[in-house]
């Protein structure tokens, strides 16, 4: 006689009818419970037992419906995948006379998922770097999304430049890291108004981008090093250091910083651990806190070391003019994907998780107007009346999106990622603020 299998005492989805009614009430409320503690303290800082106490519940009562706290950041995941997907295919044909009027609709739909799933899709990136069960989502739903959008927007896999074929993963990412950015800078600067500059922006690209890709003639491969020091060789951050460096104990110093940068670009600041940070540079924790006094003051040197590293890289004269000019263009570009490479997991913790710190509030608001400024100058055409979005859709398209797509979530190659950017310096920065037809 076969001896029945075990019971299933948990579905990874929706209701579990074996469960029955209290259980599945039980299910939604650890579910609530750890919706709120991701927001609060970030995927990495969250345990089961935080989860289980918000609910009201022991750890093992939590572990009777879900293995772990991957499985239920899974169901999230999941759940905002499924509904971009879904919000690919009501995406209206992008050609004819009302196709900037579709794009517009269809950024606004876009901001409103990632506005209903925020703690998901901010915690994502990082969550999927270290969690077992989120490896193959991402990747798996950025690529049905741009599957299922490319024929809408009128690309194909046959689509010329290869840059055009990244478009709609690039559109997630600018979209989400838009109004992330608008909800931390500028939440005066209403969503329609920025939403608006998205969609010309995009729309600019599809209509135009083969003929500026044409008229750019691209060649040959990027020879900038990815694996240049965090610092100069001719001033080093004095903002959260105890103490000097001296030539001796620089190299050390360098390490435990490059160690802290990669801690946090891969677990957040919440996720990260002086411990962790120590093991990773092969040192012990007593060598970290000779130079700093927590985790808050190592963050100060790594954000005095960016700012300083922005200020290098957005000092030159630069107009929009001089990155239209192929050559010109591409070097600038190619020093920025640098800068992002080595200092984006800062900026992008800087920007958007909550960070209790007078010298470095000082520091970001003085970042922030020098950037803004300088970011402004790119987009030709007068600048307009009010709050003017372009500082805060361009820190989404040439930092969080590199970012995203280059470190955290790696699916774009370095070459094909600095012509997409081009691409959209190009064709699409002159229609967020003037005629769509110009």
């Amino acid at each position: 006689m076969t001896s029945p299998g075990p019971a299933q005492r948990r579905a990874p989805y929706g209701a579990n009818p074996r469960l029955g009614v209290n259980g599945n009430r039980a299910r939604s409320e650890i579910l609530a419970a750890a919706r709120d503690v991701f927001a609060e303290i970030g995927y990495h800082g969250v345990t089961v037992d935080v989860i289980a106490q918000r609910a009201g519940r022991s750890g093992p009562a939590v572990y009777q419906y879900f293995e772990n706290k991957e499985e239920i950041f899974r169901i999230f995941v999941d759940e905002l995948g499924a509904e971009l997907i879904a919000q690919a295919t009501t995406m209206e044909a992008m050609a004819g006379p009302d196709g900037l009027d579709a794009m517009r609709r269809f950024i606004d739909g876009l901001s409103s998922l990632f506005r209903k799933h925020r703690v998901t899709a901010i915690e994502w990136p990082s969550a999927e770097a270290t969690g077992h069960q989120l490896l193959a989502p991402a990747e798996t739903f950025l690529r049905r999304f741009a599957a299922a959008a490319s024929p809408r927007l009128g690309l194909s896999d046959s689509a010329d430049p290869v840059a055009l074929r990244s478009l709609p993963m690039a559109m997630l990412s600018i979209v989400q890291w838009a109004e992330y950015t608008r909800e931390a800078w500028g939440p005066q600067l209403s969503r329609r108004r920025l939403n608006d500059s998205l969609a010309r922006l995009f729309y600019r690209v599809i209509s135009r981008g083969n003929a500026v890709h044409a008229a750019m003639a691209f060649t040959g491969t990027s020879t900038t090093s990815l694996t240049a020091s965090l610092l100069s060789d001719d001033a080093f951050p004095t903002i959260g250091l105890r103490r000097p460096v001296t030539r001796r104990s620089r190299p050390m110093v360098e390490r435990i910083l490059q160690a802290a940068s990669q801690e946090f670009a891969r677990k957040g600041y919440a996720g990260a651990s002086i411990q962790q940070i120590a093991e990773h540079a092969g040192v012990g924790k007593p060598n970290v806190y000779t130079y700093w006094t927590d985790r808050e003051a190592l963050f100060s040197t790594l954000a005095d070391a960016a700012s300083a590293a922005l200020q290098t890289v957005l000092s030159y004269d630069l107009e929009f003019e001089v990155l239209r000019a192929a050559d010109g263009g591409r070097r600038w570009l190619d020093e920025w994907i640098d800068l992002v490479v080595q200092h984006g997991a800062i900026l992008h913790i800087w920007t958007h998780e909550q960070l209790d710190n007078q010298t470095l509030g000082a520091l970001a608001e003085q970042m922030t107007i020098f950037v803004n400024s300088n970011l402004t100058a790119l987009v030709p055409g007068p600048h307009p009346k009010g709050y003017d979005p372009a500082p805060i859709l361009l820190w989404a398209l040439l930092i969080e999106f590199p970012y995203t797509m280059s470190v955290q979530l790696p699916e774009l190659e370095r070459d094909e990622l600095r012509e997409l950017l081009q691409l959209m310096i190009h064709s699409g920065l002159p229609a967020i603020r003037g005629d769509i037809a110009s």
